[in-house]
């Protein structure tokens, strides 16, 4: 994560350094920060977290960056752009657990999921939320010690996969289908892990 200038201490230093040391993938807060990134010789795949206005869409998909959608109205803008420029849009859909930022609430979720899943100019390659209590508690396999997170947790990745699953469903038998099922199962792999 090389977000906000990476966190003040340089973004394009850092993510050189993190580059040389074989970081696979980097998170950055905005279009800007990706294309800087891309203009350092970062090849690797950028995730924007924050919002992306659709005048920036044409120009995070010339640099192919991972765009974050929270809702159908910014699917359905990235998808018009996507035609447009005719490149292809990589896309994480996220979903609010509770921080009440960016994200889809758990009832759109599988809509956003479905309408993604259906578009041929949009290629997810996952899905993510941002937990509204402490990250080290909710990712703990040691419930005992954190007691009050043990059902956030359940309760959040419950909502992944069965929207992931719901969108799959709707879009049976699709090459997308198969995809969304893919998330399913490689996110169901990580919390069992």
């Amino acid at each position: 994560m090389v977000k906000d200038d990476a966190y003040g201490h340089g973004l394009i230093p850092v993510a050189r350094t993190l580059n040389q040391a074989g970081c696979e993938e980097f998170g950055v807060a905005c279009v800007a920060e990706g294309v800087q990134l891309r203009q350092a010789g970062i090849r690797q795949p950028i995730l924007v977290l924050g919002s992306t206005l659709p005048f920036e869409f044409p120009l995070a998909l010339r640099h192919r960056l991972t765009l974050t959608l929270s809702s159908l109205s910014e699917a359905r803008e990235l998808a018009r752009a996507a035609q447009r420029t005719r490149l292809p849009a990589l896309v994480q859909a996220k979903l609010d657990t509770g921080m009440n930022r960016l994200g889809a609430t758990p009832e759109e979720f599988s809509e956003l999921l479905f309408f993604i899943a259906q578009q041929p100019q949009l290629d997810l390659v996952g899905t993510f939320t941002h937990l509204a209590a402490e990250m080290a508690a909710a990712f703990s396999k040691k419930p005992e010690v954190y007691p009050h997170m043990e059902h956030t947790y359940n309760k959040d990745t419950q909502i992944i996969r069965q929207s992931c699953l719901k969108a799959a469903a709707q879009c049976s038998g699709t090459a997308s289908a198969k995809d969304v099922i893919k998330i399913a199962e490689e996110f169901e792999k990580w919390v069992l892990r």
